[in-house]
């Protein structure tokens, strides 16, 4: 079940107060187009190990960073980390903004939950607009 309360969201289970969600580090990619987030859960006395990730998008290739080696987010969940405190993203393609969320395996019973969308923009983007508009404000004859 997912549900949004004060701006979080929660994949949450049906019985207790177990919960699942994330948080980006920054609504804007950098300008190498990674994006860091960070994982917030209450599992109670499970442990976060019984847990796999991946995250998902629309029209964006994404993948996950590990020990600076890129994993490809469509792969099997076997090859899919562990629930952790952070994940840090690779984006591929062309995009200005996108719905990031993730999907949580539960290795012991084979449940899927899944996070609410947050929406990210392209920080690569961002600056080479600024850079225009700058370049735009100099080159503009009725501002001098």
């Amino acid at each position: 079940m997912v549900f949004r309360t004060l701006g979080h969201s929660y994949a949450q289970e049906l019985i207790g107060e177990k919960y699942f969600d994330f948080v980006p580090r920054s609504y804007l990619t950098s300008i190498d187009q990674t994006l860091v987030v960070d994982f917030l859960f209450d599992l109670g006395e499970v442990k976060p190990s019984r847990f796999k990730v991946r995250p998902k998008a629309e029209n964006v290739l994404l993948k996950m960073v590990e020990d600076a080696a890129e994993k490809d987010a469509t792969l099997p969940w076997t090859q899919m980390p562990l629930l952790g405190s952070s994940q840090k993203i690779k984006l591929y393609g062309s995009y200005e903004v996108f719905g990031l969320h993730f999907e949580i395996l539960d290795l012991v019973t084979g449940k899927i939950y899944t996070t609410s969308t947050y929406k990210v923009w392209n920080g690569l983007l961002l600056s080479q607009y600024i850079d225009k508009i700058n370049s735009n404000l100099l080159n503009d004859k009725m501002l001098r």
